[in-house]
């Protein structure tokens, strides 16, 4: 295994991916070679001052700054949701947003989400464009479809 298989999939990937992803991807692009997921961890772990540990070392990314400004831009957590909540015409449960928004924002948790959009909207409920239809189900107002409930 060479370090520039690694730096390859990551740059054509350009995002943080998870250790068995990259092992997957070096299967695929080099079957002729006999690769263990093992031997993977082992190696980015001998390298990591190349690598990027994000989200509790679960991902890893490159350490370029060209790279990690490609894969991970910084918006506030209420643009994620926002646009999380426009593919669908139906309130979704905090945790899928949360799910969806940690795939954006590495460097949060779902409880750090959870207690940012409760925040948010009850300081900022008549500016925005979320509705909160209480047990911990969200929409954008143009998908509104229940009555508004105040966040527990």
């Amino acid at each position: 295994m060479e370090l520039s298989w690694i730096n390859s999939i990551l740059m054509l990937e350009a995002r943080p991916l998870t250790i068995f992803e990259i092992f997957k991807q070096l299967k695929k692009l080099y079957p002729e070679y006999e690769i263990r997921k093992a031997s993977v961890e082992k190696y980015l772990f001998h390298n990591k001052i190349l690598f990027s540990w994000f989200n509790n070392d679960k991902k890893i990314g490159l350490k370029s700054k060209e790279y990690t400004k490609l894969q991970m831009p910084k918006l506030p957590i209420y643009k994620y949701v926002e646009e999380y909540l426009s593919k669908f015409n139906e309130p979704k449960h905090v945790s899928e947003i949360a799910n969806y928004v940690m795939r954006c924002r590495l460097d949060t948790t779902e409880n750090s989400i959870i207690n940012y959009l409760y925040g948010y909207y009850q300081m900022n409920s008549d500016k925005i464009n979320l509705i909160y239809h209480g047990s911990r189900y969200w929409s954008l107002k143009r998908n509104e479809k229940s009555k508004q409930a105040t966040p527990h």
